[in-house]
């Protein structure tokens, strides 16, 4: 398990410096672990593919980004150095979100934003609550903040 998540989180750090254009990057499978959907997630922001990077959130928090001023998708310009914790549970938030299973995945990264304001550039601790209601859904991002 350790290794495929080093392999996943090395192919995320090399397409991060890279040009998009018109990259799409890879919706992970429906039973990705939670931390495959976080390097998914951050692998479509880094490829500036807002259509798959909004179907790894749930639809309350894709507004919520969205509304956002300095949004992951208007102020990215990319995200390095990704390394993702294991998840732990938590169903307290999840519930507060109406799912029934939820786990924080802690991240660390080296952000780079065309904006700095509530984020600094360079090193960032973050942390993204996933959730679901059944085993056989994928895990969504519903929440995200400081870790």
């Amino acid at each position: 398990m350790a290794g495929r998540l080093g392999v996943l989180i090395l192919l995320v750090m090399l397409t991060a410096g890279c040009d998009a254009g018109d990259k799409r990057a890879a919706l992970p499978p429906v039973n990705a672990s939670p931390q495959r959907v976080v390097a998914a997630y951050i692998a479509a922001l880094n490829a500036h593919d807002l259509r798959t990077a909004r179907a790894l959130l749930t639809p309350a928090h894709e507004r919520d980004v969205e509304s956002e001023a300095d949004s992951w998708f208007t102020n990215l310009r990319s995200i390095t150095h990704l390394h993702l914790h294991r998840p732990a549970t938590d169903t307290i938030d999840a519930r507060s979100m109406h799912y029934r299973h939820g786990v924080v995945v802690g991240a660390e990264f080296v952000l780079d934003q065309h904006e700095v304001e509530s984020m600094e550039d360079g090193p960032n601790a973050w942390s993204f609550t996933l959730v679901r209601n059944s085993p056989g859904q994928r895990w969504l991002i519903g929440s995200e903040g400081l870790g």
